[in-house]
């Protein structure tokens, strides 16, 4: 019954002091033993049961005291109440507290005072810690850090001071800078660049330059050109079919930030640090790309839409719209939902916008619960071509109604639109209900207008505003190979 249950919080965050589950038992002659590290556990297990939401746990922050000295230079109890936290994460995160505390100075007076265990000066820093767990549970994660070049990537103006002339070496912040934003690409971050320069200068220092990291491979959409960059931006979530909202700029010079901010406001603008040697911190402080879960088509999709790059390169070789499809070679994998793909299937009804007929979110849970009931048809697809593998890109979930099957959610990955993969993908739906009526729905938002008018186009028939009927069968696009 208490204040807490009641408000029924989206997200909880659980910080404990060390000395307030511990400091009774650390001072006993048998501290050390199983039993007390047992009974802090259980207490743990328990406060983490009673949390509402998603569930964030702070590990307990070491001690300067070590009770054995340098026999074991470290706390015991407090290693095996962390130890304990990380191998049963199973419904809860870790924040690590230890590396929020790195190079930070406690202030002991506070704590007296106040019981105040973060110093005023600190709590922003803890708050965008936490921000980390808010932007992927309010669906707001970014998908794209656009890059500046000269004096981002690396130190110095490449087109007066010339390719040995800038700052550029692992003795720099922009070395170790790049190896971040690589470990960020690794884990599904789109990558760009937009940047005042002359484009073959650009490349040959992205290209050649021996210790420049960030090679061209990386980068999904290139602008290197003396056009205005809120014009570059917008020609980039053009190219990558993403959202302005999406993306998320850095470069170093203010006139250029202030222009963004102005001119597409939906772009997140990131004020670099006044020292350079803070620049690999301001990339590790972005928590605007966490997700809950990174599955395997995260890991790859940095690559995969550098491969949409050699598509749009290829579609400028051929005459026209058939041609370009049928060289493609796509293939589309059909496949029902289960185990191994329900953390994709629950992530891309959370994230995906533009062509997602009713935009309903569901959780890991709800889309098991649907795979398990006979009532549900919990469908994907997954999409290659002769370029590469776009991992599962497609959705649908169908229901079974008294009189028809209602298409629950119908849905595509912007970076396989275009392709008619859409229209196969219903077609493989209608036929497998066998020719029964089916309904489906435009449940209209502010981001998925070009799929207003998909069932009618693919032949469905209008019953009223949004709703939209079909019985019989579909034919097969004939340039998608279906498996």
């Amino acid at each position: 019954d208490s204040d807490y249950h009641r408000f029924g919080a989206d997200i909880t965050f659980l910080f404990i002091n060390r000395s307030g589950i511990i400091s009774e038992t650390i001072y006993d002659d048998d501290f050390w033993r199983s039993e007390h590290l047992r009974q802090v556990n259980e207490y743990l297990k328990q406060l983490i049961v009673l949390m509402d939401g998603k569930k964030v746990v702070h590990s307990l922050e070491t001690s300067s005291f070590y009770p054995l000295g340098i026999v074991e230079p470290f706390d015991l109890m407090v290693d095996g109440v962390n130890t304990y936290l990380r191998a049963n994460a199973d419904d809860y995160f870790v924040v690590n507290t230890d590396v929020f505390w790195k190079n930070k100075v406690v202030d002991n007076k506070l704590i007296y005072l106040a019981d105040m265990r973060v110093p005023i000066k600190y709590i922003p820093d803890l708050a965008n810690t936490y921000m980390g767990y808010i932007i992927p549970l309010a669906g707001k994660t970014k998908k794209c850090l656009v890059l500046d070049l000269d004096n981002t990537l690396w130190g110095g103006v490449v087109g007066e001071e010339g390719l040995n002339g800038i700052k550029l070496s692992p003795l720099t912040p922009y070395y170790e800078m790049q190896k971040r934003i690589i470990e960020l690409f690794r884990r599904g971050v789109i990558l760009a660049v937009n940047s005042k320069n002359n484009l073959d200068e650009g490349l040959k220092a992205i290209n050649t330059h021996p210790d420049m990291l960030l090679r061209e491979k990386y980068f999904a959409s290139i602008r290197i050109n003396w056009d205005d960059k809120a014009k570059n931006m917008r020609e980039i979530a053009k190219e990558l079919n993403i959202g302005l909202d999406s993306l998320v700029f850095i470069d170093d010079s203010p006139q250029e930030r202030a222009l963004i901010r102005q001119m597409i406001p939906e772009v997140l603008v990131i004020d670099p640090p006044v020292n350079p040697e803070d620049y690999p911190d301001m990339i590790s402080r972005l928590v605007c790309f966490n997700q809950f879960r990174i599955t395997d088509e995260d890991f790859k999709r940095g690559q995969m839409y550098v491969d949409q790059r050699k598509r749009q390169e290829f579609m400028v070789k051929v005459t026209d719209m058939d041609s370009y499809l049928k060289g493609l070679e796509i293939e589309m994998i059909y496949l029902p939902g289960d185990d191994d793909n329900v953390e994709r299937i629950a992530q891309l009804t959370q994230k995906t916008n533009q062509f997602n007929l009713t935009t309903k979110r569901y959780s890991e849970e709800q889309i098991r619960s649907f795979i398990s009931n006979k009532d549900y048809l919990v469908r994907a697809i997954r999409v290659k071509d002769k370029f590469g593998d776009n991992g599962i890109t497609g959705v649908a979930i169908i229901q079974k109604k008294k009189n028809h099957w209602y298409i629950d959610t119908l849905l595509l990955s912007c970076r396989i639109l275009g392709k008619r993969i859409e229209n196969a993908f219903l077609g493989e739906l209608v036929n497998e209900i066998k020719g029964k009526k089916i309904i489906g729905e435009y449940i209209h938002t502010e981001k998925n207008e070009q799929c207003r008018n998909f069932y009618k186009e693919a032949g469905f028939k209008k019953l009223r505003e949004g709703i939209y009927e079909h019985k019989g069968y579909m034919k097969h696009e004939p340039h998608i190979r279906t498996i």
